[in-house]
């Protein structure tokens, strides 16, 4: 068996070493890429959220530019 390897006092993997033991096993780093993607889904429905809200917002201005425009014509006549 191969010898674990210790983090160095201001290694930037220091966040992945969940009880603070100075080694990084397997079960820790599993558990930091379940974390990472988890936010990265997170963000990528986030940003799906507000593109729609985006869409929504400019089909409703179209809309109301459209009826303000039916209702101008309509008093033309």
């Amino acid at each position: 068996m191969a010898a674990a390897k210790t983090l160095e006092p201001d290694s930037i993997f220091a966040h992945l070493d969940a009880d603070g033991d100075g080694i990084i096993t397997d079960e820790e780093m599993a558990r930091a890429k379940e974390i990472a993607e988890f936010e990265h889904k997170k963000n990528m429905q986030e940003n799906e959220d507000k593109k729609e809200d985006q869409y929504a917002l400019w089909l409703g201005l179209l809309s109301g530019v459209c009826f303000y425009i039916q209702l101008q014509s309509l008093s033309l006549l």
